[in-house]
This record gives structure tokens, C-alpha cells and sequence, in this order.
């Protein structure tokens, strides 16, 4: 089933094309969820609501850019919302300055994509908001600062220390393999 043969039929509350949606992009939505959050259990709770969200909106769809844009929007959205609401954003975990050299861009960090997502987690829920953002979701610092309600001047910071801490912990990494 085409992308925009799943589109018209959930536009018509067609059961079978609302199931094809969720067998299609659950996955990439899951996953985009479960950065934002730490556990599977939330991100589950995210996909959800945002599936939700999805059907209830779709007729609304325009058909101007990218229907999984639009979707990624969705669950970034009701990310966000859900860790607002946990109280997430307001946390008050310290960062210790970080005085570790760039990584060259060539470096050898052969680094799976879970263990990545798992330091990912492991930083304060601000910094990773952030990080999510504008690295993995490619919003600027003022769109950033308008979703998030921070400056775009907090944004950059934060984007800063989770930078300097995930490279000091992707180094730490390096050095054990290398002495293993």
C-alpha cells in the first residue's frame, strides 16, 4: 500500500489503512520517541498519544511537505508535552566543566547505535531535549527556544555541555577498549 493510499484511506476512517499506518511507521516513531525519553515504558505511553494525535489530525493534513515530517512533528510535540508534564524540563542536574580536546573528525569511535542512545539518555533531560533537537531532528536554536520556552542562548549552551559530555564519555569508551 502506497503512502498516499494509507493517507486517503485514514482521511475515510478506513480500519485496514490506519492499520497499515501504524505497521508502517510505528517503528520510526517508536524510535524517534524513545530519544526523548528514558525508559521504553514512556516512549510507548508518547507513541501512543501521538498515534492518537495522528488519526484525530489527519484529515487536516495538507499534503504540503513530508507526511513523515509532519508525523515526526507529532511525536516530537507530544515528546515534549509529556516531559513538561512529568516535570522533566525543570530539572537541576549539574554539569562539571568538561576540558577534553575535539575529537578528529576521522577518529576511529566504533560506537554501536544503542550504546550512543544509552549515553544519549544518561544526559540531564534539558540537555538531551536540546541535543535531540538540533541534532538528530535539525530545528535551530530559535525554534528550539520557542518549543522548549528557553533562549536561544540556553539552547546553544545546552547543545554545548551535552556535545562535551558525550564526547568525554565516548573517549572513556575508547580508552577501555583500547586497554581490554
Amino acid at each position: 500500500m502506497t503512502e498516499a493510499n494509507i493517507i486517503s484511506g485514514c482521511q475515510k476512517d478506513k480500519r485496514h489503512c490506519q492499520k497499515a499506518l501504524v505497521d508502517t511507521y510505528a517503528p520510526t516513531l517508536f524510535t524517534m520517541a524513545r530519544r526523548y525519553t528514558r525508559d521504553d515504558h514512556s516512549a510507548k505511553d508518547i507513541l501512543q498519544e501521538a498515534l492518537h494525535l495522528i488519526f484525530k489530525n489527519i484529515k487536516k493534513y495538507q499534503h504540503t511537505g513530508s507526511f513523515k515530517g509532519w508525523m515526526n512533528r507529532i511525536v516530537i510535540t507530544t515528546s515534549l508535552k509529556h516531559l513538561r508534564d512529568k516535570d522533566f524540563l525543570k530539572d537541576k542536574v549539574e554539569f562539571k566543566p568538561v576540558h577534553a580536546k575535539p575529537i578528529a573528525p576521522d577518529a576511529d569511535l566504533k560506537t554501536d547505535y544503542e550504546a550512543i542512545i544509552h549515553l544519549i539518555k544518561q544526559l540531564p533531560k534539558g540537555a538531551r531535549q536540546v541535543f535531540n533537537m538540533y541534532i538528530i531532528d535539525g530545528y535551530d536554536h530559535n525554534e528550539i527556544a520557542k518549543m522548549l520556552d528557553i533562549s536561544a542562548a540556553t539552547s546553544r549552551s545546552q547543545l554545548t555541555r551535552a556535545r562535551s559530555w558525550l564526547r568525554q564519555e565516548l573517549l572513556k569508551e575508547k580508552k577501555t577498549e583500547l586497554c581490554s
